[in-house]
């Protein structure tokens, strides 16, 4: 990603795509493009699991671990702190899981 990128900030090293195996930690923002884009689909009422009504956005962390073999995604919601969510691609059978 970032070896392709045109970086022209001279301050600041271009960042460096993480080499695997790694472990990564982020927070993520996901922007309601609407109203209802963030209504839940199972009860009505109800905002998605990590909505904030502060930013209106969906809101998850995830830590990400990337081997070649195998990529897994642990997300969490800050609202529904029991709830979590691990995704798990197994990169050399191509096949992907989701669990909650």
């Amino acid at each position: 990603f970032w070896e392709d990128y045109d970086w022209q900030c001279s301050a600041i090293e271009k960042p460096r795509t993480p080499v695997k195996p790694y472990v990564l930690r982020t927070f993520r923002q996901l922007p309601c493009a609407s109203d209802a884009a963030c209504d839940s689909t199972l009860q009505t009422g109800y905002k998605k699991a990590g909505y904030m009504e502060q930013s209106n956005a969906i809101i998850t962390e995830e830590t990400l671990v990337e081997t070649d073999t195998y990529a897994l995604a642990i997300r969490k919601f800050p609202n529904h702190p029991l709830q979590t969510q691990v995704l798990l691609t197994n990169h050399e059978d191509k096949t992907h899981r989701r669990l909650q």
